[in-house]
């Protein structure tokens, strides 16, 4: 793992060491498949069916799935969909600012 591409702020050694650990032990069919066909899916007929209340959390700094990516690709698809970016943290916005992630997720669950 780079440091900095997945992450903006920095891990613990021991969510690090999770991270590498989850990522090895991926079946290396689904690691080669990933960035040469999975991520250039067109996912948008599928999304369109989701029907549910829906908070789409992005990473500021996010280099995977950008927060511009998520507007133009994915918001746009989903009926009702709210987008909501987190300030200051990368991909694994979870391990970088759990608080925010769940502070967001509560304060999303509290307006249904």
């Amino acid at each position: 793992m780079r440091d900095h591409i997945l992450t903006t702020l920095p891990l613990t050694e021991a969510q690090r060491a999770q991270v590498i650990e989850d990522s090895l032990r991926g079946a290396p069919q689904a690691k080669r498949a990933w960035p040469m066909e999975i991520m250039l899916q067109d996912i948008r007929s599928e999304v369109s069916r989701i029907t549910v209340p829906t908070l789409v959390l992005s990473g500021a700094h996010d280099q995977v799935d950008t927060t511009e990516r998520l507007r133009q690709e994915l918001m746009p698809y989903i009926a009702g969909a709210q987008l909501k970016v987190l300030p200051g943290v990368g991909h694994l916005s979870m391990l970088e600012s759990p608080r925010a992630v769940a502070q967001a997720i509560e304060q999303f669950v509290r307006r249904l």
